[in-house]
């Protein structure tokens, strides 16, 4: 057990961490910004630099680039390569990939976030932590939820506070929906969509809002969901509301971003490990014969013994045919029955020859 209130390791990657290990880049000045380099460009520097490991290169958004590395080790090492230094770039590992939020109960509402930190004991490093609080009458109030961020992939099963024990569970975030556009998955201080009526869904400038909209005589559409029985502000009735929660749950069981939780869930592969069922046997269907050379070259599988079957040839010598494939004439002694003791002579085909018993 180790006491969370010392140093808190680096933002890396673990040991026991599971990959795909990803390095986001972005650059450090605005006059250089990577988004203006060709994908292509990005990877030559990094494949000039001798980057130990590098899976793939590829964008990731504007202006930051994703890299993906074979292990956790290399990811870590590239943090401090010169190469970022040299090229105005900043890079980092997401958070998503590096920590784990859970959630305990029954805290004394009393103890602040600070107290908490100082007597809180736990199997994995503590990043933060965090008091739910709650509005009512007016006012915000502490709840006896709080909300942990430890450091790694994976969650403690409790930890202590002041030597009280208590069961830790993952912590999955509600959806939240920006007051601007009214879209799921960001706020209205970083919308840069424009504005759209939370009744009927028509986008207009910040100051051209239509007067229909204005005195809410507008007809009611969600901009989520053909459906007119809501608008796009009602988002617990909306279908979507359950989308953003099922997002929200992969992202955090299986510590991934948004978009690949997002791709998961419509039945699309996302490369690395999936810790829960969520996708049916009909979407991963059997591999097809192989076709590169290099499938070529793989080892066959095993290929079951066929039984010979034997005839009389024409000139009298006994022969010994295995259908479909290509027949095999054996000479063998022809034996009594007495020898044969009752058994069946058997011939199995092998590649190194015939072998009988």
């Amino acid at each position: 057990m180790l006491n969370e209130t010392m140093s808190v390791p680096k933002e890396v990657y673990a040991d026991e961490d599971s990959g795909p290990y990803i390095v986001l880049v972005e650059s450090a000045k605005k006059d250089q910004l990577i988004g203006k380099l060709h994908i292509m460009g990005v990877g030559r520097r990094l494949w000039k630099a001798k980057v130990m490991g590098l899976q793939k290169t590829e964008r990731a958004g504007e202006n930051r680039v994703k890299l993906s590395f074979y292990s956790g080790k290399d990811a870590n090492m590239f943090l401090e390569h010169p190469l970022l230094l040299s090229e105005s770039w900043k890079a980092y590992i997401p958070l998503s990939r590096i920590q784990k939020k859970g959630i305990i109960f029954g805290v004394d509402p009393q103890e602040t976030e600070e107290d908490i930190m100082d007597g809180i004991v736990s199997e994995r490093p503590v990043v933060k932590v965090r008091r739910i609080t709650k509005f009512a009458n007016g006012a915000r109030s502490n709840t006896n939820v709080v909300e942990i961020t430890f450091l790694g992939q994976h969650l403690p099963n409790s930890v202590r506070i002041y030597t009280v024990p208590y069961k830790v569970k993952l912590s999955v975030p509600t959806p939240f929906m920006c007051d601007n556009c009214y879209r799921f998955g960001h706020r209205a201080a970083q919308c840069r969509s424009d504005a759209r009526c939370k009744n009927c869904s028509t986008p207009y400038k910040s100051d051209n809002m239509p007067e229909a909209c204005k005195e809410a005589k507008c007809q009611r559409q969600c901009g989520h969901c053909p459906s007119k029985d809501h608008c796009s502000a009602d988002a617990k009735s909306c279908p979507e509301w359950q989308v953003q929660k099922d997002i929200k749950r992969v992202m955090a069981e299986g510590n991934l971003s948004y978009p690949e939780a997002k791709k998961l869930l419509k039945g699309k592969k996302v490369p690395g490990p999936v810790f829960w069922s969520a996708a049916s046997a009909a979407e991963f269907p059997p591999l097809h014969a192989p076709t590169s050379r290099r499938d070529l070259h793989q080892k066959p599988k095993p290929v079951a013994p066929l039984r010979l079957n034997k005839r009389k040839a024409e000139d009298g010598a006994e022969e010994w045919v295995s259908s479909p494939a290509t027949p095999v004439t054996l000479d063998v002694k022809k034996k009594t029955p007495e020898e044969n003791n009752g058994r069946r002579l058997t011939v199995y085909t092998k590649r190194i020859g015939l072998q009988h018993r």
